[in-house]
């Protein structure tokens, strides 16, 4: 359709409930009719459904989340766990990546269950700023503690970006917690980059003029052009674990993951790798060319008051899986400080 000279596109999600069997009179109808149409919401709109009486129980349950998602901040039930980036070539971590956790009722609520709810209820703009915050309060206890100098990652929303004073409360935050800018780095998935690229450029340029490094999360499964990484301001491309998994095993992966160290390397960017788990697949990605790695094969995502204490495991009873130092000196390659 036009509307002031501008074409639109008008989509609709509709619920249906029918009598007798979804109520037995038109309140009901219409409450049932409306459980329906919010399920297909959630189910990605532009949809029919039918009103189950099993979506009525989810709706409530998704309801009773969202209400206590609300207070979670408040009642300081969420955490962070952090996940180490390992060098293969010494197995000692280079940094590590910050990963929200939500301990309601004594138990951790799963990410996908309430991460996605964060985002569609907007809520996931002050949980961003508050794990920023936290994750710099824990990088000046680390430096302290062990010297760490290196940076922890925090994932950001894209839709973080439309807040005008972003980079400035960035800044404030960093100056409260006492750490560098250089503390903290910023990933941004490669599709949430893409939904508003131009609104989200200026921003990453102030944040990269302020001294924060800025990652591209889950690098390969977006459908943009290329050319964006010639113009942002960007240090860092993570290697999605979708093509992690199957490394090794089928030459497609393989093809990408070597297509994307090769591109990073003439960008001049650093290249990470998630999602590894297995020692074949962290040898493959040595001989690509990725040195730093992040998986369980190193390590789950664990509270920052163990890490301390698997660091120093780490380095004297439990020896992380790494590279033979004769494929190393082989190899030619210097080697970075660790922790």
């Amino acid at each position: 359709m036009m509307a002031a000279g501008q074409e639109c596109f008008i989509t609709a999600s509709v619920g249906v409930a029918v009598f007798p069997g979804h109520g037995p009179n038109v309140a009901d109808l219409l409450r049932h009719a409306d459980v329906a149409m919010d399920m297909a919401k959630t189910q990605g709109r532009n949809a029919v459904q039918l009103y189950d009486p099993q979506l009525a129980s989810k709706g409530r349950v998704r309801l009773d989340l969202d209400t206590a998602l609300h207070k979670a901040l408040e009642r300081q039930e969420l955490v962070l766990y952090y996940q180490p980036k390992i060098d293969v070539r010494t197995s000692r971590m280079v940094g590590a990546e910050a990963l929200m956790r939500w301990q309601r009722n004594g138990q951790l609520v799963p990410p996908g269950d309430f991460i996605p709810l964060a985002e569609a209820t907007g809520l996931i703009n002050n949980m961003s700023l508050w794990a920023i915050a936290e994750a710099a309060r824990q990088a000046r206890i680390w430096q302290n503690e062990f010297g760490f100098d290196s940076s922890i990652a925090v994932n950001l929303p894209s839709r973080l970006f439309e807040q005008p004073d972003l980079v400035e409360r960035i800044a404030s935050i960093l100056a409260r917690e006492g750490v560098t800018p250089r503390a903290i780095e910023l990933e941004i998935t490669e599709t949430g980059l893409m939904k508003d690229l131009q609104g989200v450029v200026p921003s990453l340029h102030r944040l990269n003029q302020l001294g924060t490094e800025i990652s591209i999360d889950d690098f390969g499964t977006g459908y943009s052009s290329l050319a964006y990484l010639t113009t942002l301001p960007i240090s860092e491309l993570k290697i999605d674990r979708s093509f992690v998994h199957d490394l090794g095993d089928t030459p497609q992966s393989t093809a990408v993951v070597s297509a994307i160290i090769a591109l990073a390397r003439a960008l001049g960017l650093r290249v990470i790798a998630e999602g590894v788990e297995h020692e074949a697949q962290m040898k493959v990605l040595y001989n690509l060319g990725c040195h730093i790695c992040q998986g369980f094969l190193f390590a789950r995502p664990m509270p920052a008051r163990e890490l301390s204490q698997w660091l120093r495991d780490t380095q004297t009873v439990r020896p992380l899986p790494r590279i033979p130092e004769d494929d190393i000196a082989r190899a030619g390659v210097s080697l970075p400080p660790t922790y």
